[in-house]
């Protein structure tokens, strides 16, 4: 008799799965003064990252507004002054 009960909760559960797997992650990558890794979860997070620019803050406040929902987290890579200029 618990069986259909254990059915129940495997579709509850797969149902919140993929509500839960409607935001996704941004990843930016900046130039930087060192080299560095930082996960976001809200625009709050940056206030301690010290080599971000004014435009690079622009660019993280439009990828945390997303464009139909928001993303569940923002990760930063910053490229070391020292690595080769591509741009």
């Amino acid at each position: 008799m618990s069986l259909p009960n254990v059915m129940i909760n495997f579709k509850q559960t797969g149902a919140t799965v993929i509500q839960r797997g409607e935001r996704g992650i941004v990843a930016l990558v900046l130039n930087g003064e060192t080299q560095e890794v930082h996960e976001l979860n809200n625009i709050k997070d940056a206030a301690g990252i010290d080599q971000l620019t004014d435009k690079q803050k622009e660019y993280l406040q439009l990828a945390f507004m997303g464009y139909i929902k928001p993303p569940k987290k923002v990760i930063i890579i910053f490229r070391g002054s020292e690595e080769e200029d591509y741009s």
